[in-house]
């Protein structure tokens, strides 16, 4: 695996996704139809979270767990919400979006990151 030259910056931007997906999946639900079906969105959601990490880490493996383990305790904290619930369902849509996720990194040449980084020129020093 490449070496990223801006790889802090996303590690950091996956926990962000995942603290979004933390608060959005514990703020009240909206009202009236959805644009996407609520499973849509778990995989969805899940499936961009597990592609992210599994670009980062040769350790596709731990990634698909410990995504499956955020979606799980997430589920679990809507138990302790008034307006949430858990249900089985949507925690099967995070696991079968996370292991996409991850089956699509591992297919890729290459992170994206990598591709991403080719486009940004290197700094220049001591000029």
């Amino acid at each position: 695996m490449n070496v990223l030259r801006y790889g802090g910056l996303w590690w950091t931007l996956g926990f962000a996704l995942a603290l979004l997906i933390l608060l959005g999946s514990l703020m009240p639900p909206g009202e009236g139809d959805p644009a996407f079906p609520d499973k849509l969105l778990h995989f969805l959601a899940y499936a961009l979270l597990g592609g992210w990490f599994a670009a980062l880490s040769s350790h596709r493996v731990a990634v698909f767990l410990l995504v499956l383990a955020w979606g799980g305790m997430i589920e679990l904290l809507q138990g302790l919400t008034p307006l949430r619930q858990p249900e089985w369902l949507d925690l099967a849509a995070n696991a079968a979006g996370a292991a996409c996720g991850v089956f699509i990194a591992r297919l890729l040449p290459d992170s994206p990151f990598a591709l991403i980084e080719s486009l940004i020129p290197e700094p220049r020093h001591g000029q």
